[in-house]
């Protein structure tokens, strides 16, 4: 608060406008011979008080409305991030697992012949594995004629 600051500039602007206006005022010449003001409890009106704290009050919501703005939009940007490294991620693998999934299947056809059944084995290698991730508790015991898999449990023992 400058007025506070200034208490002594104030004081002897008052003292020096209360005194020009005495003297110039015929009715009072030579009335008051000395006077000097104490000024205590300077403020400003609580209407111009009100008007600051007000502003203060809303340049800080703003501060704030900004910070928030840079904080949602810094987590929305990790969150984008996060889906685009594990999207990343998982088409890479998927890579990686048919590249795996042809590597196996074409070890598997080596030793057969040229025999026209190539995509039949390949068909049913593909099947297996499928049913595995399934059913990992279960083994393939036949397969009916008509393509109907009896199936087993790895572990007999249990009820």
């Amino acid at each position: 608060m400058q007025t506070i600051e200034f208490r002594d500039i104030v004081r002897n602007d008052i003292e020096t406008a209360v005194r020009q206006e005495v003297e110039n005022e015929p009715s009072l010449v030579g009335a008051l011979v000395s006077f000097e003001f104490d000024l205590r409890n300077i403020g400003y009106p609580a209407k111009y008080t009100s008007a600051i704290e007000d502003k203060l009050v809303a340049e800080q919501q703003e501060i704030q409305a900004d910070f928030e703005r840079q904080r949602i939009l810094v987590l929305a940007n990790a969150t984008a991030q996060e889906v685009i490294i594990k999207a990343s991620g998982e088409a890479e693998a998927k890579v990686i697992e048919a590249n795996a999934t042809k590597q196996a299947i074409e070890i598997v056809l080596e030793p057969v012949d040229q025999s026209g059944n190539e995509t039949r084995i390949a068909e049913l290698y593909l099947w297996v594995q499928t049913l595995q991730k399934i059913a990992p508790d279960i083994d393939i015991l036949l397969v009916g004629s008509d393509g109907t898999p009896v199936l087993t449990p790895t572990n007999s023992t249990n009820p």
